[in-house]
């Protein structure tokens, strides 16, 4: 197995959604690519799994329920772990250009290989 495959087998993205469907749909696609995810609704949720174990990307919604949507919440993760890639998805034009300053974003609907160059692009980012 390539390099590459057994770091994607070790690697846990966390993707925060509150639409199950989209969630389930996500976290398939992390998987098909090769790798380990767990999926919350929201920022609350997200907290405990980050206190809870390794986490190598967060891929979030905008767009969240609770106490704080999601680019607030990938600007809180900026600060405290900056080493931590955020990738950040909506539906929404203008949140998405409103975010694209600080975070990449993946345009709502996209495909499993959208999703893979989104995700090397957040963790090369990540290691510059």
């Amino acid at each position: 197995m390539p390099a590459q495959e057994t770091d994607r087998i070790h690697s846990t993205i966390l993707v925060i959604e509150d639409s199950i469907p989209l969630a389930n749909v996500v976290v398939g696609m992390l998987e098909e690519l090769g790798f380990s995810a767990k999926a919350v609704k929201n920022s609350e949720e997200a907290r405990g799994v980050l206190g809870a174990g390794a986490v190598q990307l967060v891929i979030s919604d905008i767009e969240l329920p609770g106490s704080m949507n999601g680019y607030d919440f990938a600007l809180g993760l900026k600060q405290e772990r900056p080493h931590l890639p955020v990738l950040l998805m909506t539906g929404n034009p203008v949140r998405a250009t409103e975010a694209a300053r600080d975070f990449l974003v993946l345009a709502k609907p996209f495909g499993i290989w959208d999703l893979n160059a989104a995700i090397e692009a957040a963790l090369a980012r990540a290691k510059a």
